[in-house]
């Protein structure tokens, strides 16, 4: 027996179960594999065959297939083992593409890949839920067929970052200015970078593109930016200082507007601390303020709000108050930043003062009226009466300082509307193709609204006085359907611009609409009214007019406007409200006119009320009781003076420094045969009076450039004390009328003149010395 053989035999019969062990109980192999595997197991067990054929010495024919399928045998190992290798190459890469896949899948950001030449080869299911795309739909193309990148301010189409990476070879990042925008136009604020993807040699293959939708974080900057904005913008209209303190640092923030309150610029100030500010708190402020500052910081209070002074660069004390809050604090609650605001209040501090000096003034006087009361034991009744009018004045000082803002926030809502009268028909007085007869109903309507204009401003005061009821009326016999034709030609116009339909509802005839009433206020009434129905009407038609019944009339203004919530038609009578926050901001106003009305309805003895739905308009409603005759305590009609038609041989010297308002005294003036001179400011009229002793009278204007009235008054009256001089002015107020007597004025007229008024003071103080 051949040992060898045998050897052979025994070996190839080990390999032989070793890869029948393989074959069944490889847990997953390929299929390509398990062939190879096969083919090895069938080499084997004829090679096998063979050495057995030749250990038993059988044949020997067989020799050269025994040795041709013996050196196969290697060979097969070979390309097995290969298989192998590359199998588990394969399966490798296999799972890196899946692992890829998945970690593409799992980015919340959109991915899209390209190859060198810029072609789409990849693309995340976030891309395509941010494109609205398929990846069948992009594969193989270009970004720029998919979408384009925008920058957000210009507008501007930005070149493609993927071409830019490819050119530059480095990473492309483009910020939240950037809008991506879709071929179907849609569009997304995004934040992207673009990076070259890199083979084995270190060379680019292609680009990967990632991209966020920024839109809605863009959206919310934007709100913030806008918040920030209007914060900006309330502060700055209120005259506030900011400050910001940071405990842990005992760094402080100013802004220039508190350096400015005390007289000096930030870099003046520097270094900011906040020994900065406690070196100029008065030190009777100071102490109190630290105190609230220690109760605020153990959360004792909720803010700190404190009036105190603080050194001006000047040298003076000013009056400030400061507000602050505890914004941010650690762990274990420790104050670490505090912000809030300084107000200069040292103008409010003053008028305080004022009425502080005032009232106790008036404590001397009612302590020396109740002195004499005790010794003229006989004029008590009229000591009484005297301290209650001081009792009265005080409480109207202290509630005319309330009512100082609504006040001023009225004027402009009141004299807005005849103004828009006087100059609307005034400039279409101006256009020669209107016929006549227009051209006086629009003369008409510029002097009615003049004169309303006059009385809105001479009862300007009496808003203040609305609170306590004592404002004044003036009752007459009103044409009803005159107001309403009045009415129609004013807001006419109006309501066309808008392409409003406008109606005028006259139910009776002219003399059958005359009711006794205050003509001002009622037109004041309807014209509130109108105003609103017009403004928030957008289309369709604005109606008004009134019935009659036996004992009041009712008036209305319907609308098709906006409308009005049920539950929002009370207060919208109430002072400075508009209906809703939204309904301000779109159409403006102070919301003081329905207040007005009410306010002016009730002093008529009616009442004011509205029919009103959300998109359905409106109709404000209110009555007033019908006068049976003109007899009481009030007046019915105002008296009318014509003008004065006297001729005078006088000369008078206008100082007016206006040339419109010293056209118009030359014109009435001229009309009586008085001749006149004219001064534009205060040193001319001292040296004209000085030089010209044939003047006879002076019209002193108070506001006069170089030297003003009071002075250039006081001055004349030194060298020509008999000489009258009339003050002419603006200025309407009672102290104002009390200055210019007190400069020396021998009277006191207001503008805008009326021409009887004027005559009546030349013929007081002038007539003396034109003789």
């Amino acid at each position: 027996m051949n040992g060898i053989a045998g050897l052979d035999i025994f070996s190839f019969s080990i390999l032989f179960m070793g890869l029948l062990f393989l074959f069944f109980r490889s847990a997953t192999p390929t299929r390509d594999i398990r062939f190879l595997l096969g083919l090895l197991i069938t080499d084997t067990l004829a090679y096998v065959f063979f050495m057995i054929l030749e250990w038993l010495n059988i044949t020997h024919q067989l020799e050269s297939v025994e040795n041709l399928v013996g050196a196969s045998v290697p060979m097969m190992w070979a390309f097995f083992i290969y298989s192998i290798i590359q199998n588990g190459i394969t399966k490798d890469l296999a799972i890196n593409r899946e692992n890829l896949r998945i970690t593409l899948n799992s980015i919340g950001d959109a991915v899209i890949a390209t190859d060198v030449k810029g072609r789409i080869t990849q693309l995340n299911p976030a891309a395509e839920s941010l494109l609205s795309l398929k990846v069948s739909d992009c594969l193989g193309k270009r970004t720029e067929e998919l979408f384009t990148f925008i920058e957000i301010s210009t507008r501007k189409k930005i070149s493609n970052p993927i071409e830019r990476v490819l050119e530059s070879g480095k990473l492309i990042k483009i910020g939240l200015n950037t809008v991506l925008q879709t071929k179907s136009n849609k569009e997304f604020y995004i934040s992207d970078s673009a990076a070259p993807i890199y083979n084995d040699h270190n060379e680019i293959c292609g680009v990967v593109l990632v991209f966020s939708d920024m839109t809605e974080r863009f959206r919310q900057e934007e709100k913030i930016r806008q918040h920030e904005e209007r914060f900006k913008l309330a502060i700055g209209a209120s005259k506030a200082a900011l400050w910001d303190w940071f405990f842990d640092t005992g760094k402080v923030v100013y802004d220039d507007r508190w350096a400015e309150i005390i007289g000096y610029t930030l870099q003046e100030l520097e270094p900011l601390t906040m020994d900065t500010w406690r070196k100029r708190v008065h030190p009777g402020d100071l102490i109190n303020l630290e105190e609230l500052i220690e109760a605020h910081s153990r959360g004792t209070i909720d803010f700190i709000e404190h009036e105190s002074r603080l050194k001006h660069k000047n040298g003076e004390w000013i009056w400030v108050i400061a507000r602050g809050r505890i914004v941010q604090r650690d762990k274990q609650n420790n104050p670490l930043r505090m912000t809030g605001t300084l107000i200069d209040i040292s103008r409010q501090k003053k008028n305080e003062d004022d009425l502080k000096a005032q009232i106790e003034q008036n404590r001397m006087l009612n302590q020396e009226y109740a002195q004499k009361n005790k010794e003229l034991i006989e004029s008590i009744d009229h000591i009484r009466k005297i301290n209650a009018e001081l009792v009265e004045a005080r409480m109207n000082a202290e509630e005319s300082y309330k009512l100082k803002s609504a006040f001023l926030a009225n004027m402009s809502h009141e004299i807005r509307t005849p103004m828009n009268g006087i100059i609307g028909f005034s400039e279409l007085l101006n256009d020669s193709k209107i016929p006549e007869d227009k051209r006086i109903n629009y003369a008409g309507i510029v002097i009615d609204s003049s004169k309303q204009l006059l009385n809105i401003v001479n009862d300007i005061l009496d808003f203040s006085r609305m609170e306590t009821g004592k404002i004044s009326l003036s009752f007459e016999e009103v044409v009803v359907n005159d107001m309403m034709n009045i009415l129609y030609a004013f807001f006419e116009p109006q309501a066309k611009a808008k392409s409003l339909k406008l109606t005028a509802y006259k139910p009776l005839s002219n003399d059958k609409s005359v009711i006794i009433t205050d003509k001002t206020r009622l037109r004041q009434i309807l014209t509130n009214l109108l105003n609103n129905a017009i403004k928030f009407t957008d289309q369709g038609s604005v109606e008004f007019g009134y019935k009659k019944s036996r004992t009041e009339i009712e008036f209305f203004v319907e609308d098709t406007g906006i409308g009005i919530s049920p539950e929002l038609h009370e207060k919208i009578f109430e002072p400075f409200r508009q209906a809703e926050l939204e309904i301000s901001n779109q159409f403006g106003g102070t919301g003081l006119g329905l207040s007005i009305s009410r306010k002016l309805t009730e002093y008529l003895d009616g009442k004011i009320w509205l029919d009103s739905k959300p998109g359905a308009g409106s109709t404000f409603h209110f009555t007033l009781p019908l006068k049976p005759d003109k007899s009481g305590d009030t007046k019915i009609r105002s008296e009318k003076r014509l003008p004065n038609k006297k001729m005078y041989n006088m000369l008078v010297l206008v100082v007016e420094d206006d040339d419109v308002n010293y056209l118009f005294l030359e014109t009435i003036l001229s009309k009586s045969q008085i001749k006149t001179i004219r001064a534009a400011n205060g040193l001319e009229a001292v040296e004209l009076c000085r030089q010209n002793q044939d003047i006879n009278l002076v019209l002193m204007d108070i506001k006069l450039p170089f030297l003003n009235g009071y002075d250039a008054t006081r001055q004349i009256k030194e060298f020509r004390p008999q000489l009258p001089i009339i003050a002419q002015t603006a200025y309407a107020m009672h102290e104002d009328r009390k200055k210019a007597m007190d400069a020396g004025c021998n009277g006191y007229i207001s503008k805008p003149i009326i021409a009887t008024e004027l005559f009546n003071l030349i013929d007081t103080y002038g007539k003396k010395m034109s003789s």
